[in-house]
């Protein structure tokens, strides 16, 4: 047990060490919790995208087995067309390009996964050459419903409906679309010539003045009806760069009658990229490329991930700060405490230890009878001994109850005037045999304990007449704010003042001509420390300036 606190005060310990060893261990616990919930975090990421890739596939497969089936029906029937969109071809590629469009809204609409991604649909005819019956820009499509229930899906490309409708390009606030009044149509697009919006607050009817070349008027007057407004897909991350080998699958789906799913990955400059190709009909003629990136670092569970790893760090660190500097002031005090009971107890050895020394020397002259005329002088050496020593110790009696918190505080109106005028009367002899001039200025009422306050006054008191000059000068300054004694005296060294307060802290007594328990300004400090006041001596002048602040 004494080795171990031998250890632990012998030398004195840096805030780093209690740190480090609260830190380490901590963030090691912390990084595997951080481990975990990042496997966590990153099988919700894949699991995400597997879902929005699963949800696209679906869309994709049962739209392409859907459609196919309407569009070997339709060429069976062989009805006429008056339009384009109405073959039965424009037909199934119109409603394929227009869920295909919505099943990359699905495959991109995720605010947890940072993902960019395009289907391609490629279509084989009966010769086997392939044609991709989708391109990368972003459409607004219009549904156009005939008298037998067929719903038929023509786009228009964003760019050419914006300069058509310049309110939708400029995404104004204060303008919703309505409804499409009269279409032009080519092929399996639309144009619009006329259609009601609202802005700034009522409805207008806007109308197109020119209409592109090739653009033939929808008759709506019977045969065809248009059921709602205009769809917007939203953006869907049109520029995605192509999988390097989808030329690869291409050319297998096209020399391979029995082709199946594929999937592949590679890495590229935004992160990871998967092409997934599947066929989406039955007599399998027809297939999707679903082409796409995501990266975790720019997703939501990517910034979690970081987050979590930042907070793992952060939050270990701001930890551990706490707790080992609630370690190292509990140290440091135990320390501390330590140090000034060695201190106090080598001080109090060393000031004990001449008079001990003289009163042992001045009984040994006695008992050796050697020099009765000096047995006078001896005795008087021994008894002056002896009362320094009582002082001395009287001394750290009063520093050891001033210390002691378990003695409550009894506080009452003290008159601090009053104790300085009782020490003036115990110190005038002293003062008039220096010849000192006393000036007491001000009154002083505190609410504190009368006994503490009278022994530190009295202590304050002592040491200014002790080290006042001959024919010099106190001055006692008081108010309920502050109290200060100063005197013409020479001044204290800058290295003693800094430690004028600690227990045993001396001037030079050899200069002064005094000696001193240095006990006496220690004992202040602590009583006025343990009333909340605070304590400060410097040279002032020609003199040193004690001041306590209530």
């Amino acid at each position: 047990m004494k080795k171990k606190e031998k250890k632990y005060y012998g030398k004195k310990k840096k805030f780093y060490s209690f740190f480090l060893k609260i830190f380490i261990p901590f963030i090691i616990v912390t990084s595997i919790l951080g481990g975990i919930i990042t496997a966590f975090l990153n099988l919700t990421f894949q699991n995400n995208i597997s879902s929005n890739v699963q949800a696209a596939e679906k869309t994709v497969r049962q739209a392409g087995v859907k459609y196919w089936d309407i569009y070997q029906t339709e060429l069976e029937e062989q009805k006429d067309a008056e339009y384009e969109f109405q073959t039965p071809y424009n037909h199934y590629i119109g409603n394929m390009i227009y869920l295909n469009n919505l099943s990359m809204a699905v495959l991109n609409d995720s605010e947890v996964v940072s993902m960019q991604g395009f289907i391609h649909l490629y279509q084989k005819d009966d010769a086997g050459n392939l044609t991709e019956i989708t391109d990368q820009k972003d459409k607004v499509f219009l549904q156009i419903n005939d008298t037998s229930e067929n719903k038929y899906m023509l786009y228009c490309d964003n760019d050419i409906f914006g300069t058509a409708v310049p309110e939708m390009k400029d995404m104004s606030t204060d303008f919703s679309f309505d409804k499409m009044n009269e279409v032009y149509v080519s092929g399996m697009q639309f144009y619009p010539a006329s259609y009601t919006c609202f802005a700034d607050g009522e409805e207008q009817k806007r109308t197109v003045s020119e209409i592109p070349d090739g653009y033939v008027k929808l008759d709506q007057s019977s045969e065809f009806t248009i059921p709602h407004g205009v769809v917007g897909c939203i953006p869907i991350s049109l520029k995605v760069d192509r999988y390097t080998g989808t030329d690869d699958i291409v050319n297998d789906y096209q020399n391979n009658s029995n082709w199946e799913y594929v999937e592949d990955t590679e890495k590229c400059s935004y992160g990871t990229h998967v092409v997934y190709a599947f066929p989406i009909n039955n007599d399998n003629t027809a297939f999707a490329v679903i082409d796409y990136h995501y990266n975790i670092a720019k997703s939501l569970m990517g910034h979690m991930i970081i987050y979590t790893w930042l907070g793992v760090v952060l939050g270990s660190a701001l930890i551990s700060l706490v707790i080992a500097y609630i370690m190292y002031r509990s140290y440091k005090s135990a320390y501390d405490m330590e140090q000034y009971r060695r201190t106090t107890s080598n001080a109090m050895a060393h000031d004990l230890k001449s008079p001990l020394a003289v009163i042992s020397l001045y009984a040994e002259n006695l008992k050796s009878g050697k020099n009765p005329e000096k047995n006078q002088y001896y005795m008087d050496g021994i008894l002056n001994e002896v009362k320094a020593m009582n002082e001395q110790v009287a001394s750290i009696l009063d520093m050891a109850k001033a210390e002691d918190l378990n003695t409550e505080l009894h506080k009452t109106k003290v008159d601090i005037g009053s104790i300085i005028n009782t020490a003036a009367e115990v110190y005038a002899e002293t003062i008039k045999t220096k010849n000192i001039r006393l000036d007491i200025q001000g009154s002083c009422q505190i609410d504190a304990d009368e006994t503490l306050m009278y022994q530190a006054i009295m202590n304050m008191m002592d040491n200014a007449v002790k080290y006042v000059t001959k024919d010099g000068k106190i001055t006692v300054q008081m108010s309920n704010e502050s109290l200060s004694i100063q005197n013409t005296s020479e001044p204290i060294p800058e290295d003693v003042l800094k430690s004028i307060w600690n227990p045993f802290v001396k001037g030079d007594n050899s200069r002064h001509g005094h000696k001193g328990t240095g006990l006496g300004l220690s004992i202040v400090k602590t009583i006025m420390d343990r009333h909340g006041f605070t304590c400060e001596m410097k040279n002032a002048g020609d003199g040193v300036k004690v001041k306590i602040r209530f």
